[in-house]
């Protein structure tokens, strides 16, 4: 029974078994399903998840209240979610809870999640990679990386991986298989690959990686080994509108052959695994090789066809001089029978050395036409070796070059990145420095208000407010009986 005063005063227990009272009466037996959004889980060490729910309206908070999940229906829940979507319950989802509401008179009113529907936050998820697909193709950059130019030999790259990961070795050793042949240059940049912090994380070293874009031929995202868990942070649409819009083609190889994901979408170029991924870069290069090889065939080609054609036309004139002296040959002997009576009253010895000046000047004429053409034949080899060599040459200096400017970019880009860990490393020793445990440490405290706000100005402070005092690794709820209020001069 509530006892009231003659007054009608109640106590503040007596007010609160009201509320009980009024609310069991309401809810007693009933349980609802409820659309909320999970903002927090704020899973607990003891195992139970203590969850902010919220209701928005144009992006606007019009509705917030805190639920539980117990530990043995959290790990049920959870495992759901992992065995219908792919990976655990998350925050920032729109969920579709089954819900029970409780009120005691010490711990005030308590949702209890007693059930989730993964198939309705597994459509939320499909909305999400809908909505991020229109989002990029109204902005028309949907198809922005796929248009950049692909680099004719990706010497350069700029991996996006964690490097335990199996996907990130398969990588890399398909490309030790190759290494007599091609010179391929990479430098990681250490990422969680799955998970919200994976979407955080990836955008940051993209935009690291954008500072030094001149550094590289491509961008490699790799991820594999990981099945379909956890790739929902691949629909987020502001790492996808980063990777549209990236200046250095992006290539994803993220190692699932279904449900491509809107990062891969967007992407220049999707290997399916790893491996995939990295045997298009080796077979870049062989393409380029075989170009080459094609370039050398075509010139040694166009060198023998020059000969060719040289050696035709000499023999058109050889063939020429040669008809030219058996004309002369058929003249004189037409003219020699002409004189037939003349000749005979010629002695034989003038006969016989007309005869032989005429085979001896045959004789000089035929030395001289092999003599010529015995010279153009030598200056045509001389020539095809000239060209020969002169290729070479100029393919060996070409290379000697490239070498160089390479050395120089792998010393810059050494000390550069020396630099800047040395900078991260002031960084974090000051961050450790200025980190609030360390005041906790040294016996101070921080008071909390209700809504987890430090209490800077003592007259915020009322009477019986509830206030939490956080310690070095512990944490103190109290209520305010009393309050003295001390000023100090500034």
């Amino acid at each position: 029974m509530i006892a009231e005063t003659q007054n009608n005063i109640l106590s503040l227990y007596e007010l609160n078994l009201l509320i009980q009272r009024a609310i069991d009466n309401t809810f007693s037996g009933k349980s609802f399903w409820v659309k909320a959004e999970i903002h927090k889980l704020n899973i607990y060490r003891s195992g139970h998840a203590y969850p902010d729910l919220l209701e928005k309206k144009d992006n606007d908070v019009i509705c917030s209240m805190r639920g539980v999940i117990w530990k043995n229906d959290w790990l049920r829940i959870n495992q759901k979610f992992i065995d219908t979507i792919g990976e655990p319950l998350k925050e920032n989802i729109n969920s579709l809870l089954y819900v029970t509401v409780r009120y005691h008179p010490r711990y005030g009113l308590n949702i209890e999640i007693k059930d989730i529907d993964p198939n309705y936050t597994l459509g939320e998820l499909e909305k999400q990679k809908k909505q991020t697909i229109e989002r990029l193709k109204k902005e028309n950059i949907f198809e922005s990386n796929k248009k950049l130019p692909s680099p004719l030999v990706p010497q350069k790259l700029a991996i996006i991986s964690v490097e335990t990961s199996k996907g990130y070795n398969d990588l890399i050793t398909t490309f030790q298989k190759y290494k007599h042949l091609y010179k391929i240059h990479y430098d990681l940049y250490p990422s969680l690959l799955q998970s919200e912090a994976a979407t955080i994380q990836i955008k940051n070293q993209l935009e690291k990686i954008r500072e030094n874009a001149g550094l590289y031929d491509l961008v490699l995202i790799i991820r594999g080994g990981g099945g379909e868990a956890g790739l929902s942070c691949y629909n987020d649409y502001d790492l996808c509108k980063t990777i549209a819009t990236f200046p250095l083609p992006i290539i994803t190889g993220i190692g699932h052959s279904t449900n491509y994901t809107v990062a891969e979408m967007v992407a220049h170029q999707n290997g399916i695994t790893p491996t995939d991924t990295a045997m298009m870069m080796i077979q870049k290069f062989e393409q380029f090789q075989q170009r080459v090889s094609e370039a050398q065939r075509n010139i040694i080609q166009q060198i023998n066809t020059c000969l060719t054609e040289q050696h035709t036309l000499i023999n058109q004139s050889t063939n020429k001089i040669l008809l030219f002296i058996k004309e002369i040959f058929q003249q004189q002997y037409i003219n020699l029978n002409k004189h037939e009576q003349w000749i005979k009253n010629i002695p034989d010895i003038l006969l016989k050395k007309q005869a032989h000046d005429l085979l001896q000047m045959a004789h000089q004429m035929k030395h001289a036409v092999h003599h010529k053409l015995s010279k153009q034949d030598k200056m045509l080899q001389k020539t095809k070796q000239d060209l020969y060599h002169n290729i070479k040459h100029t393919l060996g200096e070409n290379h000697q070059k490239l070498q160089i400017n390479e050395n120089q970019l792998l010393q810059k880009t050494s000390q550069r990145l020396q630099d800047q860990k040395i900078q991260l490393n002031n960084i974090e020793k000051h961050l450790q420095i200025l980190h609030p445990n360390n005041a906790l440490k040294r016996g101070y405290s921080i008071l909390l208000d209700n809504n987890n706000k430090v209490i800077k100005n003592a007259s915020s402070i009322k009477e019986q407010e509830r206030v939490k005092i956080k310690l070095y690794l512990s944490e103190i709820e109290a209520s305010l009986t009393h309050i003295k209020i001390t000023k100090y001069g500034e």
